[in-house]
């Protein structure tokens, strides 16, 4: 497992892991354009765009040399980011109705960041910094969830996982922190999960962001399923949360293989770009100088030394990243230096006549065969090289006289090849990028028709309710387009489509067409609106009331290019309408004609309506005169058996609440001050104007 993860894999492993955060970013941006439910998703997918770009940024870092300003640059977009997931947690709790803490806290937060810069300097506050935000800010946003999955009962098992996948971010993130001089970082660190584990702590970060992202586009599809099937009745699912999952799935495959194959095609190019300068070289040295020159310090004035050295130097001084050049010979069983590209005093020169112990297995193979091994890596006190090696054969003879050594710095080798894998990591990046932009807003777009389909839904019930059909009427093209409440007033089968112009007569008598025609003309000519009431027969023969509103819309030019209204049906209103005029009929009939007084009062207003018999049996003027009165006015003040009759009113009404309607005797004073007996029925009505109503009628006995 750890050779899986060694070396230049790691860049892969930051690249995979940010790329898991984008996807977080992503869900979240469509989680909060579409306003799911309370919870601030922007904050939880700002933490996930930033926090992808800072591993980036840390993957970056391993192809070229670190300063104290790309430093800085990547600990602040470390320390936005969890400050952006702790404001989600916080913000959350709050528009959950929870108990949260207000923004002071990050100051506390502020402080034990910023000292512990002062322990270990960036290191150490990077570490304090994940201490303090990354692990309370992955801990809270974690308990945030599970305080929401409470209240969304239907779907809480998506928000559970992701509340788990949080709660082992945080840990993971904040706990595994870089190493340091002080505890806890000095045990528990990234270096140390690698040697316990074998597998770098950003690839389980990066695994743990995955399933955040999955449960939460789980939670999303979820509710957008329940809000559909509650309002149009049917399922609906995304496609795109799958297919963008195996699209990504696969970049990432398919990305690695492409990067490991050309990173290692361009290695073994690099390799035998060394190899054939030190063929080059060797073919440039005399083989006759070097046969002149003994393994001894006192060859060190002789002119083929000197020579030797400065064609050397000469050749180092074409590549810069060629770190030496060395003629080897070899002495019994031992091989030994007899010129180097560099002299005494400067960085490459070895004494003539030093044993070169590390490399002889390399080398008696090159005198042996003839033939240069492959480049290898050796590690010195003074840094790595590659060496590469090149026999230097006696013509005459054929024979390996001396072996060409050319060195070149590793750490410099290596960051070429970084920065060559990272250009093929920004080639699968973009891939990726564009598969995530294409997905999201493909999602989008889903979303809008879900949406433009439950508007349709709510639309087409209200019309249905209301008893309204839209239409259109394109005078280009002489189309007409109906909703569907349309065809419902029509009685036409929606499976036929809207008829044509010519064909809509068919529901009109001939006045009733010329009369909707002519109106339709005026609108197109002036672009003035119009309203008509007509009747139509449907199919069947049903003769229906209707009441159709039309607005001309006009072109660029001006000219109206189509007419858009609405037919209401109001046939069952005016229906209504009749009944109650033939029923209001009958009562003022009753009411003004009866021999009985009959009154209207409320508790509230009292009198509010009389009878001709109420104004002949108490002998009102009129009934303004009459509704000026109260009615404890028109009783004495004490009944027949002696009860105040405010009592006695108070307990008839009670039983005619109880009961609905009560019976009873009672004496009356008329306005000149006579009293008489009289029975009087109280029943209690309903109103539309003051909720409920007393009829008072009142018979003399």
């Amino acid at each position: 497992m750890s050779s899986l993860f060694s070396g230049q894999q790691l860049d892969y492993v930051f690249f995979f892991y940010g790329l898991a955060f984008l996807l977080l970013a992503a869900i979240c941006a469509v989680m909060h354009q579409t306003s799911v439910r309370r919870l601030p998703w922007g904050w939880l997918g700002l933490f996930g765009l930033l926090h992808g770009i800072n591993e980036w940024l840390d993957m970056a870092a391993l192809s070229f040399p670190d300063n104290i300003v790309f430093t800085v640059v990547r600990l602040l977009f470390m320390a936005t980011s969890f400050a952006c997931l702790l404001e989600f947690g916080r913000a959350g709790l709050s528009a959950l109705g929870e108990k949260a803490l207000g923004r002071w806290i990050y100051l506390p937060l502020l402080a034990c960041a910023a000292c512990g810069g002062g322990f270990d300097g960036a290191s150490g506050l990077n570490a304090v910094t994940r201490y303090a935000f990354g692990l309370i800010g992955g801990l809270w946003t974690a308990w945030t969830l599970v305080c929401d999955s409470r209240q969304e009962v239907t779907v809480r098992r998506p928000l559970l996982v992701a509340a788990l996948g949080m709660a082992c971010y945080a840990l993971a993130t904040g706990f595994v922190v870089p190493q340091t001089s002080f505890f806890p970082a000095s045990v528990v660190n990234q270096a140390s999960f690698l040697a316990w584990t074998g597998i770098p702590i950003q690839f389980v970060r990066g695994c743990l962001a995955i399933l955040i992202t999955a449960a939460i586009w789980q939670y999303q599809q979820r509710l957008c399923k329940q809000d559909v099937f509650a309002e149009i009745g049917r399922e609906s699912k995304s496609p795109y949360g799958f297919q963008l999952a195996i699209s990504i799935l696969t970049i990432l495959v398919i990305g690695k293989v492409f990067v490991e194959w050309a990173g290692y095609s361009a290695e073994q190019t690099d390799r035998s770009h060394i190899v054939m300068m030190a063929r080059t070289a060797a073919a440039g040295v005399n083989p006759g100088r070097v046969l002149n020159l003994t393994p001894v310090a006192s060859n060190v004035n002789h002119p083929d030394y000197i020579r030797l050295c400065e064609q050397l130097a000469q050749m180092r001084a074409v590549d810069v990243e060629i770190r030496g050049l060395y003629l080897m010979r070899q002495h019994g069983q031992d091989f030994v230096c007899v010129a180097a590209s560099a002299t005494d005093g400067y960085v490459g020169h070895v004494d003539m006549s030093t044993a070169l112990r590390e490399r002889s297995k390399e080398l008696r193979s090159v005198f042996t065969t003839c033939q240069a091994p492959p480049v290898g890596e050796y590690r010195y006190k003074s840094g790595s090289v590659l060496c590469g090696f090149a026999p230097i054969v006696e013509p005459t003879t054929g024979q390996t006289v001396a072996v060409l050594e050319i060195d070149v710095d590793a750490v410099k080798w290596h960051r070429s090849q970084s920065r060559y894998r990272l250009v093929l990591i920004g080639m699968v990046l973009l891939t990726a990028i564009t598969a995530i932009v294409f997905f999201v807003a493909r999602q989008r777009i889903w979303e809008r028709a879900e949406r433009l389909a439950i508007s349709e839904h709510r639309l087409a019930d209200a019309q249905h309710t209301a008893q309204i059909g839209s239409w259109t009427y394109d005078l280009q093209t002489n189309r007409i387009t109906w909703s569907e409440e349309m065809f419902q007033i029509h009685g036409r089968d929606p499976k036929l489509g809207a008829p044509s112009f010519t064909a809509t007569q068919d529901f009109f008598s001939p006045g009733e067409w010329a009369k909707l025609q002519e109106a339709l003309d005026n609108a197109i000519h002036t672009g003035t609106g119009c309203e008509l009431e007509f009747s139509i027969t449907r199919p069947d023969g049903d003769v229906r009331q209707i009441i159709a509103k039309a607005r001309a819309k006009r072109g660029a030019n001006g000219d109206v290019l189509q007419l858009v209204g609405t037919t209401q049906d109001i046939t069952d209103r005016k229906r209504a309408a009749s009944a109650l005029r033939v029923s209001q009929t009958k009562y003022e009939t009753l009411y003004d004609s009866s021999a009985d007084a009959i009154m209207l009062l409320t508790p509230e207003e009292g009198f509010i309506s009389g009878n001709p018999a109420t104004m002949a049996l108490f002998r009102f003027r009129d009934e303004q005169d009459f509704t000026s009165h109260t009615p404890v006015s028109l009783s004495p003040e004490y009944q027949p058996d002696g009860v105040p009759s405010s009592t006695k009113a108070q307990e008839m009404m009670a039983i005619a609440i109880q009961k609905g309607s009560h019976f009873f005797e009672w004496k009356h004073r008329r306005t000149d001050g006579s009293e008489f007996p009289a029975t009087v029925l109280l029943t209690r009505i309903s109103s539309s104007k003051f909720g409920y109503v007393w009829r008072c009628a009142v018979s003399r006995s």
